[in-house]
């Protein structure tokens, strides 16, 4: 994989859809697309996402990053080396007390000796039941290190090493599974936060100022998802009234679409939406993959075969163990020469993580 230029300097791609009479959209057959890319055809909002890659001279430069791992294994304390405190806990002696630091502490393998790759443009699906360590490998990959007893093995992002690409952690994004806000403000204030983070260093084509585009940006990445209604509703959570939870999940994947980055870690995003909603966002992911040449790591415990057909690649994991790296178009014909039996018209990603045979 070559090797990448991330000086913070250069302004990354705006999220904003291009102004009616912009000849942005004339550059689009400038560049080269993967041949996959007629799978987004049918989202609503492709001709605007198709708009918004555009060639600004020198003053961006559309950064691509892509994920590769190598016989990565994690280990984490196992649930018998904790020691809970309680009231009665204090009245203990110390030599109870003492088992839970001079006691050797027992380890669980939560990942053994995986290993892959995401190119930028491509979408790979990690597919486990839970427990299977789907989320370990995503926070791995995300470059979140921290709470784990051992790791070993390479992540490299492009030529950089894990350690080397703390310094552009803003380019390696993950959305997880819990959504965290501030429950008293608004829909649009949480955006309005969330885009002024990634403001372009110059004034983008079409509009008079930064605030203009970044406003821009702010009302293409509510409409779509669908939630430009709710801009003046607050957030909540279980104490303050606001949003729905579907309505909450779709503000945290907004959130995330608005720090640009060049690798997207997503954590079982679709929890809480229906299943036309679900299709939608990993629709709208697949668009954006394929025309900013982002890595996209997506791990579902739920995925319809239109949800799974966007998928480049799939990655199957079973209590840690690498069961499946590879194309997914070719992942229900590997199952099935190893003697495990696919009924027609079954969802492939609930075979794919089943254990009948």
């Amino acid at each position: 994989m070559s090797a990448i230029d991330l000086k913070p300097s250069v302004s990354t791609p705006t999220l904003i859809p291009t102004p009616a009479g912009s000849q942005s959209g004339d550059d689009m057959h400038k560049h080269n697309y993967p041949s996959d890319m007629e799978k987004s055809d049918e989202w609503d909002e492709m001709p605007e996402v198709q708009a918004i890659r555009r060639d600004d001279g020198s003053k961006s430069v559309h950064r691509k990053l892509g994920v590769t791992w190598n016989n990565l294994t994690v280990k984490g304390v196992g649930a018998d080396a904790l020691f809970n405190e309680n009231v009665a806990s204090q009245f203990l002696p110390g030599r109870f007390k003492g088992r839970r630091t001079t006691g050797k502490a027992s380890l669980r393998t939560i990942i053994d000796q995986s290993s892959g790759c995401v190119k930028p443009g491509e979408m790979l699906l990690v597919l486990g039941r839970p427990g299977a360590g789907c989320t370990t490998l995503l926070k791995l990959l995300a470059n979140r290190r921290s709470g784990f007893a051992e790791i070993d093995g390479e992540v490299n992002y492009g030529s950089l090493k894990h350690d080397e690409a703390t310094k552009y952690q803003g380019q390696i994004v993950m959305n997880t599974e819990d959504e965290i806000f501030f429950p008293s403000l608004t829909v649009g204030q949480t955006i309005d936060f969330a885009t002024r983070m990634k403001v372009p260093a110059s004034v983008t084509a079409g509009f008079s100022s930064k605030e203009e585009a970044r406003q821009a940006s702010r009302d293409f990445l509510l409409k779509q998802l669908g939630i430009s209604h709710t801009k003046n509703t607050k957030v909540g959570n279980e104490f303050i009234r606001g949003v729905s939870g579907g309505e909450r999940k779709r503000v945290s994947i907004i959130e995330t679409m608005a720090t640009r980055g060049s690798v997207y870690c997503w954590d079982n995003s679709t929890r809480g939406l229906d299943a036309s909603t679900a299709l939608q966002y990993v629709k709208a992911v697949r668009s954006m993959s394929d025309i900013f040449g982002l890595a996209s790591i997506i791990t579902l415990y739920q995925a319809g075969n239109g949800i799974f057909d966007q998928f480049d690649k799939v990655l199957v994991l079973d209590e840690g163990e690498q069961l499946y790296y590879g194309p997914a178009k070719m992942a229900k014909q590997f199952m099935e020469d190893i003697g495990f039996y696919c009924p027609d018209g079954a969802n492939v990603a609930d075979y794919l993580t089943g254990k009948n045979p």
